[in-house]
């Protein structure tokens, strides 16, 4: 199975919880210099963000923690899927290099969750939060 149907197998109706659940994409974004660290200013050019737009990174742990480590131990629904959100970051992190999750914007915050995938490139899922 290929990374990227390992993704979608993996994200597949999941949701992103914010002010609006949204669901996840796959991507698979140019990586034109492999040795350069997955900092701000190479993921902001890499994935063309304005430079008056805010970005910021995080862990994939960090962003996902309302999903995984900070869900309500009452909400039977949510304990059922937490194991599949859990799963995703494992695949995640696991599997590329440099995992990193990038948020992007304000209010509609675009969050990719991405890493360096060995056959090249930066591959992960996007989706998005709504934050007022």
């Amino acid at each position: 199975m290929t990374r990227t149907a390992q993704l979608h197998e993996a994200i597949a109706g999941l949701t992103y919880t914010s002010e609006s659940d949204r669901p996840f994409i796959v991507v698979r974004v140019r990586d034109p210099d492999p040795a350069h660290a997955l900092d701000a200013s190479y993921l902001r050019r890499v994935l063309r963000v304005d430079p008056e737009t805010p970005l910021e990174l995080r862990t994939i742990d960090d962003t996902l923690a309302r999903h995984t480590h900070r869900t309500d131990p009452y909400d039977v629904a949510t304990q059922r899927i937490r194991p599949r959100y859990e799963a995703l970051q494992r695949l995640l992190e696991s599997t590329l290099r440099d995992a990193v999750a990038v948020r992007v914007g304000r209010v509609e915050v675009a969050v990719w969750l991405l890493g360096r995938a060995p056959e090249g490139g930066l591959v992960g899922v996007r989706t998005t939060a709504i934050e007022t």
